[in-house]
C-alpha cells in the first residue's frame, strides 16, 4: 500500500524547494501555498498503520516526519517575515513536535530560535530567553556559528527589554565577535547600535552616540533604509535624553517620514511617541497628546507591548500637568495604572518604576 509514498514525497520535497525560491523572491504568498500544499498531502500519511515507525532513519515514516517539520518550519519563517508571531509561533511548536521526534537537531536549533524570536515579537522576554538556551545548546553542539550569533543577539535584546542591561551588553559583544568573524556586516551594524542603546540605558551618552553613529554609517553604506530610520530614531530619542529638544524632533520627525514609507509600523509608532515626549518637554502640550495618543493607539494595534508602557507613562505625565488644558488627575491615575498592570505582567522592572515615581509625584501633587 505504500509504493506510491516515495513518489509523494519526492513532489513534497520539490514544492519545498521551489517555495524557498519564491520566499527569497518576496513572493510569500506562493511560498506559503506551496508548503501548506505539503502539510495538507502529508498529514494524513503520518497516521496511516502501514507508514509504520520512524526509527530507522532510511523508513518512509522518518522521512515523512522530517519533510513535515521542514514544511513548518517554511511556514514558520514566513510568519516571522509577515511580522506575524502568533502565527509564527504555532508553525514552531508543530514543526518542533516533528523535528525532536526524530532527533533532528539542526532543524529543531533553527525552529527554537525563530520561536524566540516570536517571543520577542509578543513581549514574553522571559520565555524567549528560555526558548533561546534551548537553541543555543543545539547550535554550538552543531557548531552553526551563524545560527550562534544570531541566537546571542537576539538573547541580548531580551535582556535590554528585561533591563538586565549588564547581560545584555554582555551578549551583544558577544555576537558583534562571532559577526565579525562571519564578515558579516549588517549584522556588525545590528549589534553595534543594541550596544549603543545599553549604553545610553547606562548614561553613557557619549559612548552611545559614538555607537550609533558608527552603525549609521555601516547601515547607510549596506544600502538598509529601515535600519538607516531605526538608527536615526535611536539617535533622536538620546538628543531628547540630553534635553536637545529641537535635534531630536529634527531626527525623530526624519525617523518618521522613512518609516511610515517602508511601512514599518512598530518602529514609526516608536519615533512618533518620542516626538509627542519631546513636544511635551518644550510644553506644546496639543501636539504632545496627538503624537502620545496615535503612538498607543498604533502600538495597541500591533501588540507591542513594550512600546505601549513608554506611551501609557507619557500620556500620565501629560494629564498631571496643570498647564495642559486637558489637565486631569484622574485620567493620568488611570494611565499610570495601566502602564503599571502591564509593565508588571511582563516583568518589565523599569517601566513599573517609573510608573510608580510618576504616580507618586501626581498624589504628592493632589495631596491624595
Amino acid at each position: 500500500m505504500t509504493d506510491h509514498i516515495p513518489a509523494i514525497l519526492s513532489d513534497a520535497e520539490e514544492s519545498l524547494a521551489r517555495a524557498q525560491v519564491a520566499f527569497d523572491g518576496l513572493q510569500y504568498d506562493e511560498a506559503e501555498q506551496l508548503a501548506q500544499a505539503v502539510v495538507t498531502r502529508l498529514t494524513p500519511l503520518f497516521e496511516r498503520e502501514d507508514m509504520g515507525e520512524e526509527a530507522d532513519s532510511t523508513s518512509l515514516k522518518f522521512k515523512l516526519i522530517a519533510i513535515l517539520a521542514h514544511a513548518f518550519n517554511r511556514l514558520n519563517v514566513i510568519a516571522l517575515a509577515r511580522n506575524n508571531p502568533d502565527e509564527a509561533i504555532r508553525t514552531a511548536l508543530v514543526g518542533l513536535s516533528y523535528s525532536e521526534r526524530i532527533g533532528h537537531d539542526i532543524r529543531t536549533a533553527n525552529l527554537l530560535a525563530n520561536l524566540g524570536k516570536a517571543y520577542l515579537g509578543t513581549s514574553h522576554y522571559t520565555l524567549a530567553l528560555d526558548t533561546y538556551r534551548r537553541a543555543l545548546a543545539l547550535s554550538e553542539k552543531h557548531a552553526l556559528q551563524a545560527l550562534t550569533a544570531q541566537i546571542v543577539g537576539q538573547m541580548g535584546i531580551a535582556y535590554k527589554e528585561l533591563t538586565d542591561y549588564t547581560a545584555a551588553l554582555e551578549n551583544f559583544h558577544k555576537a558583534l565577535i562571532l559577526m565579525e568573524e562571519l564578515d558579516d556586516q549588517s549584522g556588525v551594524a545590528t549589534n553595534t547600535i543594541n550596544i549603543a542603546i545599553v549604553h545610553q540605558a547606562f548614561g553613557d551618552h557619549q559612548r552611545a552616540l559614538e555607537s550609533f553613529q558608527s552603525a549609521l554609517g555601516m547601515f547607510d553604506a549596506l544600502g538598509d533604509k529601515s535600519a538607516v530610520a531605526f538608527t536615526l530614531s535611536s539617535i533622536g530619542g538620546l538628543y531628547f535624553r540630553i534635553n536637545d529638544f529641537p535635534q531630536a524632533l529634527e531626527l525623530l520627525g526624519r525617523a518618521l517620514a522613512m518609516q511610515v514609507e517602508l511601512g514599518e509600523k512598530r518602529d514609526a509608532a516608536v519615533a512618533r511617541g518620542n516626538m509627542g515626549h519631546a513636544y511635551k518637554s518644550i510644553g506644546d502640550y496639543d501636539k504632545a497628546l496627538e503624537y502620545l495618543q496615535q503612538a498607543y493607539h498604533e502600538s495597541v494595534e500591533i501588540g507591542a507591548v513594550y512600546p505601549q508602557l513608554h506611551w501609557l507613562n507619557g500620556l500620565g505625565d501629560l494629564f498631571s500637568e496643570q498647564e495642559f488644558a486637558g489637565y486631569s488627575p484622574e485620567i493620568a491615575a488611570d494611565y499610570l495604572l495601566q502602564a503599571i498592570d502591564l509593565s508588571t505582567a511582563h516583568g518589565i522592572r523599569s517601566v513599573t518604576l517609573a510608573a510608580y515615581q510618576s504616580l507618586d509625584a501626581l498624589y504628592r501633587k493632589t495631596q491624595n
